[in-house]
């Protein structure tokens, strides 16, 4: 499916609707329900309202593509530092990425020669199904053509990205308002380079309030906005650190960034192509300890999804040199939580194929706050996946302290013709455990921790 294909799904919030699909589902057909002696349609559509009633009112959600979460997930890579364990030991790099069940890395373009050892790793990752946004480096002497022969070379080219970060240091011929300047000058290349190989491509990236603002507008040289997104130790749904903007959000937080992001790109989609933490094994002011890693991760993952972020990069996969304690892996490519949850959770929710729209699912949390987030996503055979978690910090970075949170209790109200089937909980070694349950159209109780918890739900077939 091209990139530039978009769908709009509408559903209705009409409860009585759901109730006779609900119906028509149970008993074959449309005539049957509708035409059916007195006690079937009216005393069921009657039994309806009574649990309606029951259920407090239990609210319509229109789900989303479960698939489209785990589509949404990347993770940045650096495959040509010779010094670290991508170049080392690829071959278990390779094999470990692959069984994350990410699909997305992100990394850098170089001019390879075709024998190069670098030119066969893509074209592996491309026969396994992973593909690559390029990063761009701010060469004057790169012409589209170049750009061109490497993507036909490499295979796995999904996407093209401006210079990394120009407003810093000395990147992008000397950092500051020459390596914005620099990379507002070096964009229409990339725009016309993607219109030619029919792929996205992004805007540059900065660290600052004031690269953003002094930018302008980008719009007509890209396809989408590209978003750093940092928090230091923070939960992801932290609210700031700093001062306010014009929409109302403090710097740092989530929905700041992508006000800066408007800032060049209008209405355009947000990519996240940097986000993560520093998980050293023992964590230092504005680190994070390794075993709130996994909670973290997938809490700023879902956040992002819920902000309708296209696709969010982890920086990164391992623990190298220039990098340190930002990897996934450690530098021995042992599992940090983080990994292990993720791959879990990827390989709950995958679930490849064609768009499809999904359905609306009446139910109600009942007890939480505004703390308490949620996902709700459904496959194509028509489970749906109900995430919960308190988004509240755990941790103070500063001082590097544990918050104990006390766990929400909250209560789960289905509407008629569902059923909870299991409970997956991930506990800090990132290790989920499912539990199976049978409980229809009645109150779950449910304990949420800042862990995600996922509740799978189906329809109830009597």
């Amino acid at each position: 499916m091209s990139w530039k294909m978009g769908k709009i799904i509408h559903q209705t919030s009409n409860f009585f609707v759901v109730m006779l699909l609900v119906l028509i589902t149970q008993h074959g057909s449309f005539d049957k329900v509708m035409g059916a002696q007195e006690p079937l349609h009216v005393h069921a559509i009657t039994d309806a309202v009574k649990n309606r009633a029951n259920a407090t009112r239990a609210s319509l959600e229109a789900a989303r593509q479960s698939d489209s979460f785990v589509d949404a997930v990347g993770v940045d890579t650096h495959l040509s530092y010779d010094n670290t364990p991508y170049y080392r030991e690829w071959p278990k790099v390779s094999a470990l990425l692959r069984s994350s069940g990410i699909r997305h890395i992100r990394d850098g373009y170089h001019d390879w020669e075709p024998s190069s050892a670098f030119v066969k790793e893509h074209r592996e990752l491309a026969l396994a199904g992973i593909h690559t946004t390029y990063i761009i480096p701010n060469d004057p002497k790169t012409t589209s053509d170049d750009i061109v022969r490497f993507s036909h070379l490499v295979k796995d080219l999904e996407a093209l990205e401006a210079p990394n970060e120009c407003d810093a240091g000395q990147n992008c011929g000397g950092g500051g308002k020459r390596g914005i300047e620099n990379a507002v000058n070096f964009q229409p290349l990339l725009h016309r380079t993607g219109d030619l190989l029919d792929v996205p491509v992004l805007g540059p990236s900065f660290t600052s309030q004031e690269a953003y603002a002094g930018v302008g507008k980008l719009s007509q040289m890209m396809t989408m906005n590209n978003l750093h997104v940092y928090f230091g130790g923070r939960n992801p749904g932290n609210q700031g650190w700093g001062a306010g903007d014009p929409e109302g959000h403090n710097y740092g937080s989530l929905d700041w960034w992508i006000d800066q992001a408007r800032l060049d790109g209008d209405h355009l989609p947000v990519t996240i192509t940097e986000t993560g933490y520093l998980m050293p094994e023992k964590p230092t002011p504005y680190t994070l300890p390794r075993p709130l890693g996994g909670a973290y991760i997938m809490r700023t993952l879902l956040l992002a999804f819920n902000h309708h972020v296209t696709r969010t990069f982890l920086y990164e996969l391992l623990d190298e040199v220039s990098s340190p304690d930002y990897g996934l892996l450690t530098a021995d490519l042992q599992d940090k939580p983080a990994f292990t949850a993720l791959r879990s959770l990827i390989k709950l929710l995958s679930d490849p194929g064609p768009p499809f729209a999904p359905d609306a699912l009446p139910y109600e949390l009942r007890g939480g706050d505004k703390n308490l987030g949620h996902t709700l996503l459904q496959k194509r055979d028509g489970t749906f996946f109900l995430i919960v978690w308190n988004e509240e910090s755990q941790y103070d970075p500063a001082k590097c302290v544990l918050t104990v949170l006390q766990p929400k209790k909250i209560t789960l109200q289905l509407g008629p013709g569902f059923v909870v089937t299991s409970i997956s909980t991930f506990p800090d070694t990132g290790v989920m455990t499912t539990t199976a349950t049978a409980v229809s159209g009645a109150t779950t109780s449910l304990s949420i921790d800042g862990n995600p918890t996922i509740i799978k739900i189906s329809s109830h077939v009597p």
